[in-house]
């Protein structure tokens, strides 16, 4: 009986054993487990700041094209006037300025602007509140009239 109670003691320590290495085992696993979804969720968000970074990048670019581009109609529209007056004197202001402007948007990275942005309208919050307005009224003009025009040339052009 005693060599039976012994086995059976040698068999439960054994259970135990092999149970205690299946809750190491487990526990491992499970940290393996985590420590690749920390690795993963890392590696996402550095991509999606990496995506993000890259669209601001083409985005301003873009605005900066548009601003050279508005500059160099308004040096048109200031060079082609006849006369020299009030309006083409605003106009040759207005193109020195959106220059200067797409030229300043060139020479910045999207987190530097939003940094000197943030900067300024913290200097003049009403200027910044009166641009950003200003801004909000043209963008909305323009969607309302690319929305309008896209609506006309599906229309065939046809009368409102």
């Amino acid at each position: 009986m005693d060599a039976a109670r012994a086995q059976a003691s040698g068999l439960k320590d054994h259970a135990v054993d092999a149970g205690g290495d299946v809750v190491e085992t487990a526990k491992q696993a499970v940290g393996d487990v985590a420590q690749e979804a920390k690795t993963q969720a890392k590696d996402v968000w550095r991509q999606t700041q990496d995506e993000l970074r890259t669209q601001a990048e083409v985005q301003q670019r873009r605005v900066a094209e548009g601003l050279h581009s508005v500059s160099r109609q308004f040096s048109q529209m200031a060079e082609q006037s006849p006369d020299d007056g009030v309006a083409t004197d605003l106009v040759r202001r207005a193109a020195t300025r959106t220059g200067s402007v797409a030229s300043w948007l060139d020479r910045r990275d999207p987190g530097s602007l939003v940094d000197e942005v943030r900067r300024y309208a913290g200097r003049k919050p009403g200027t910044f509140i009166a641009i950003a307005a200003a801004a909000g009224l043209l963008a909305g003009r323009l969607t309302r009239s690319a929305a309008s025009s896209t609506t006309e040339q599906t229309d065939g052009g046809g009368a409102r």
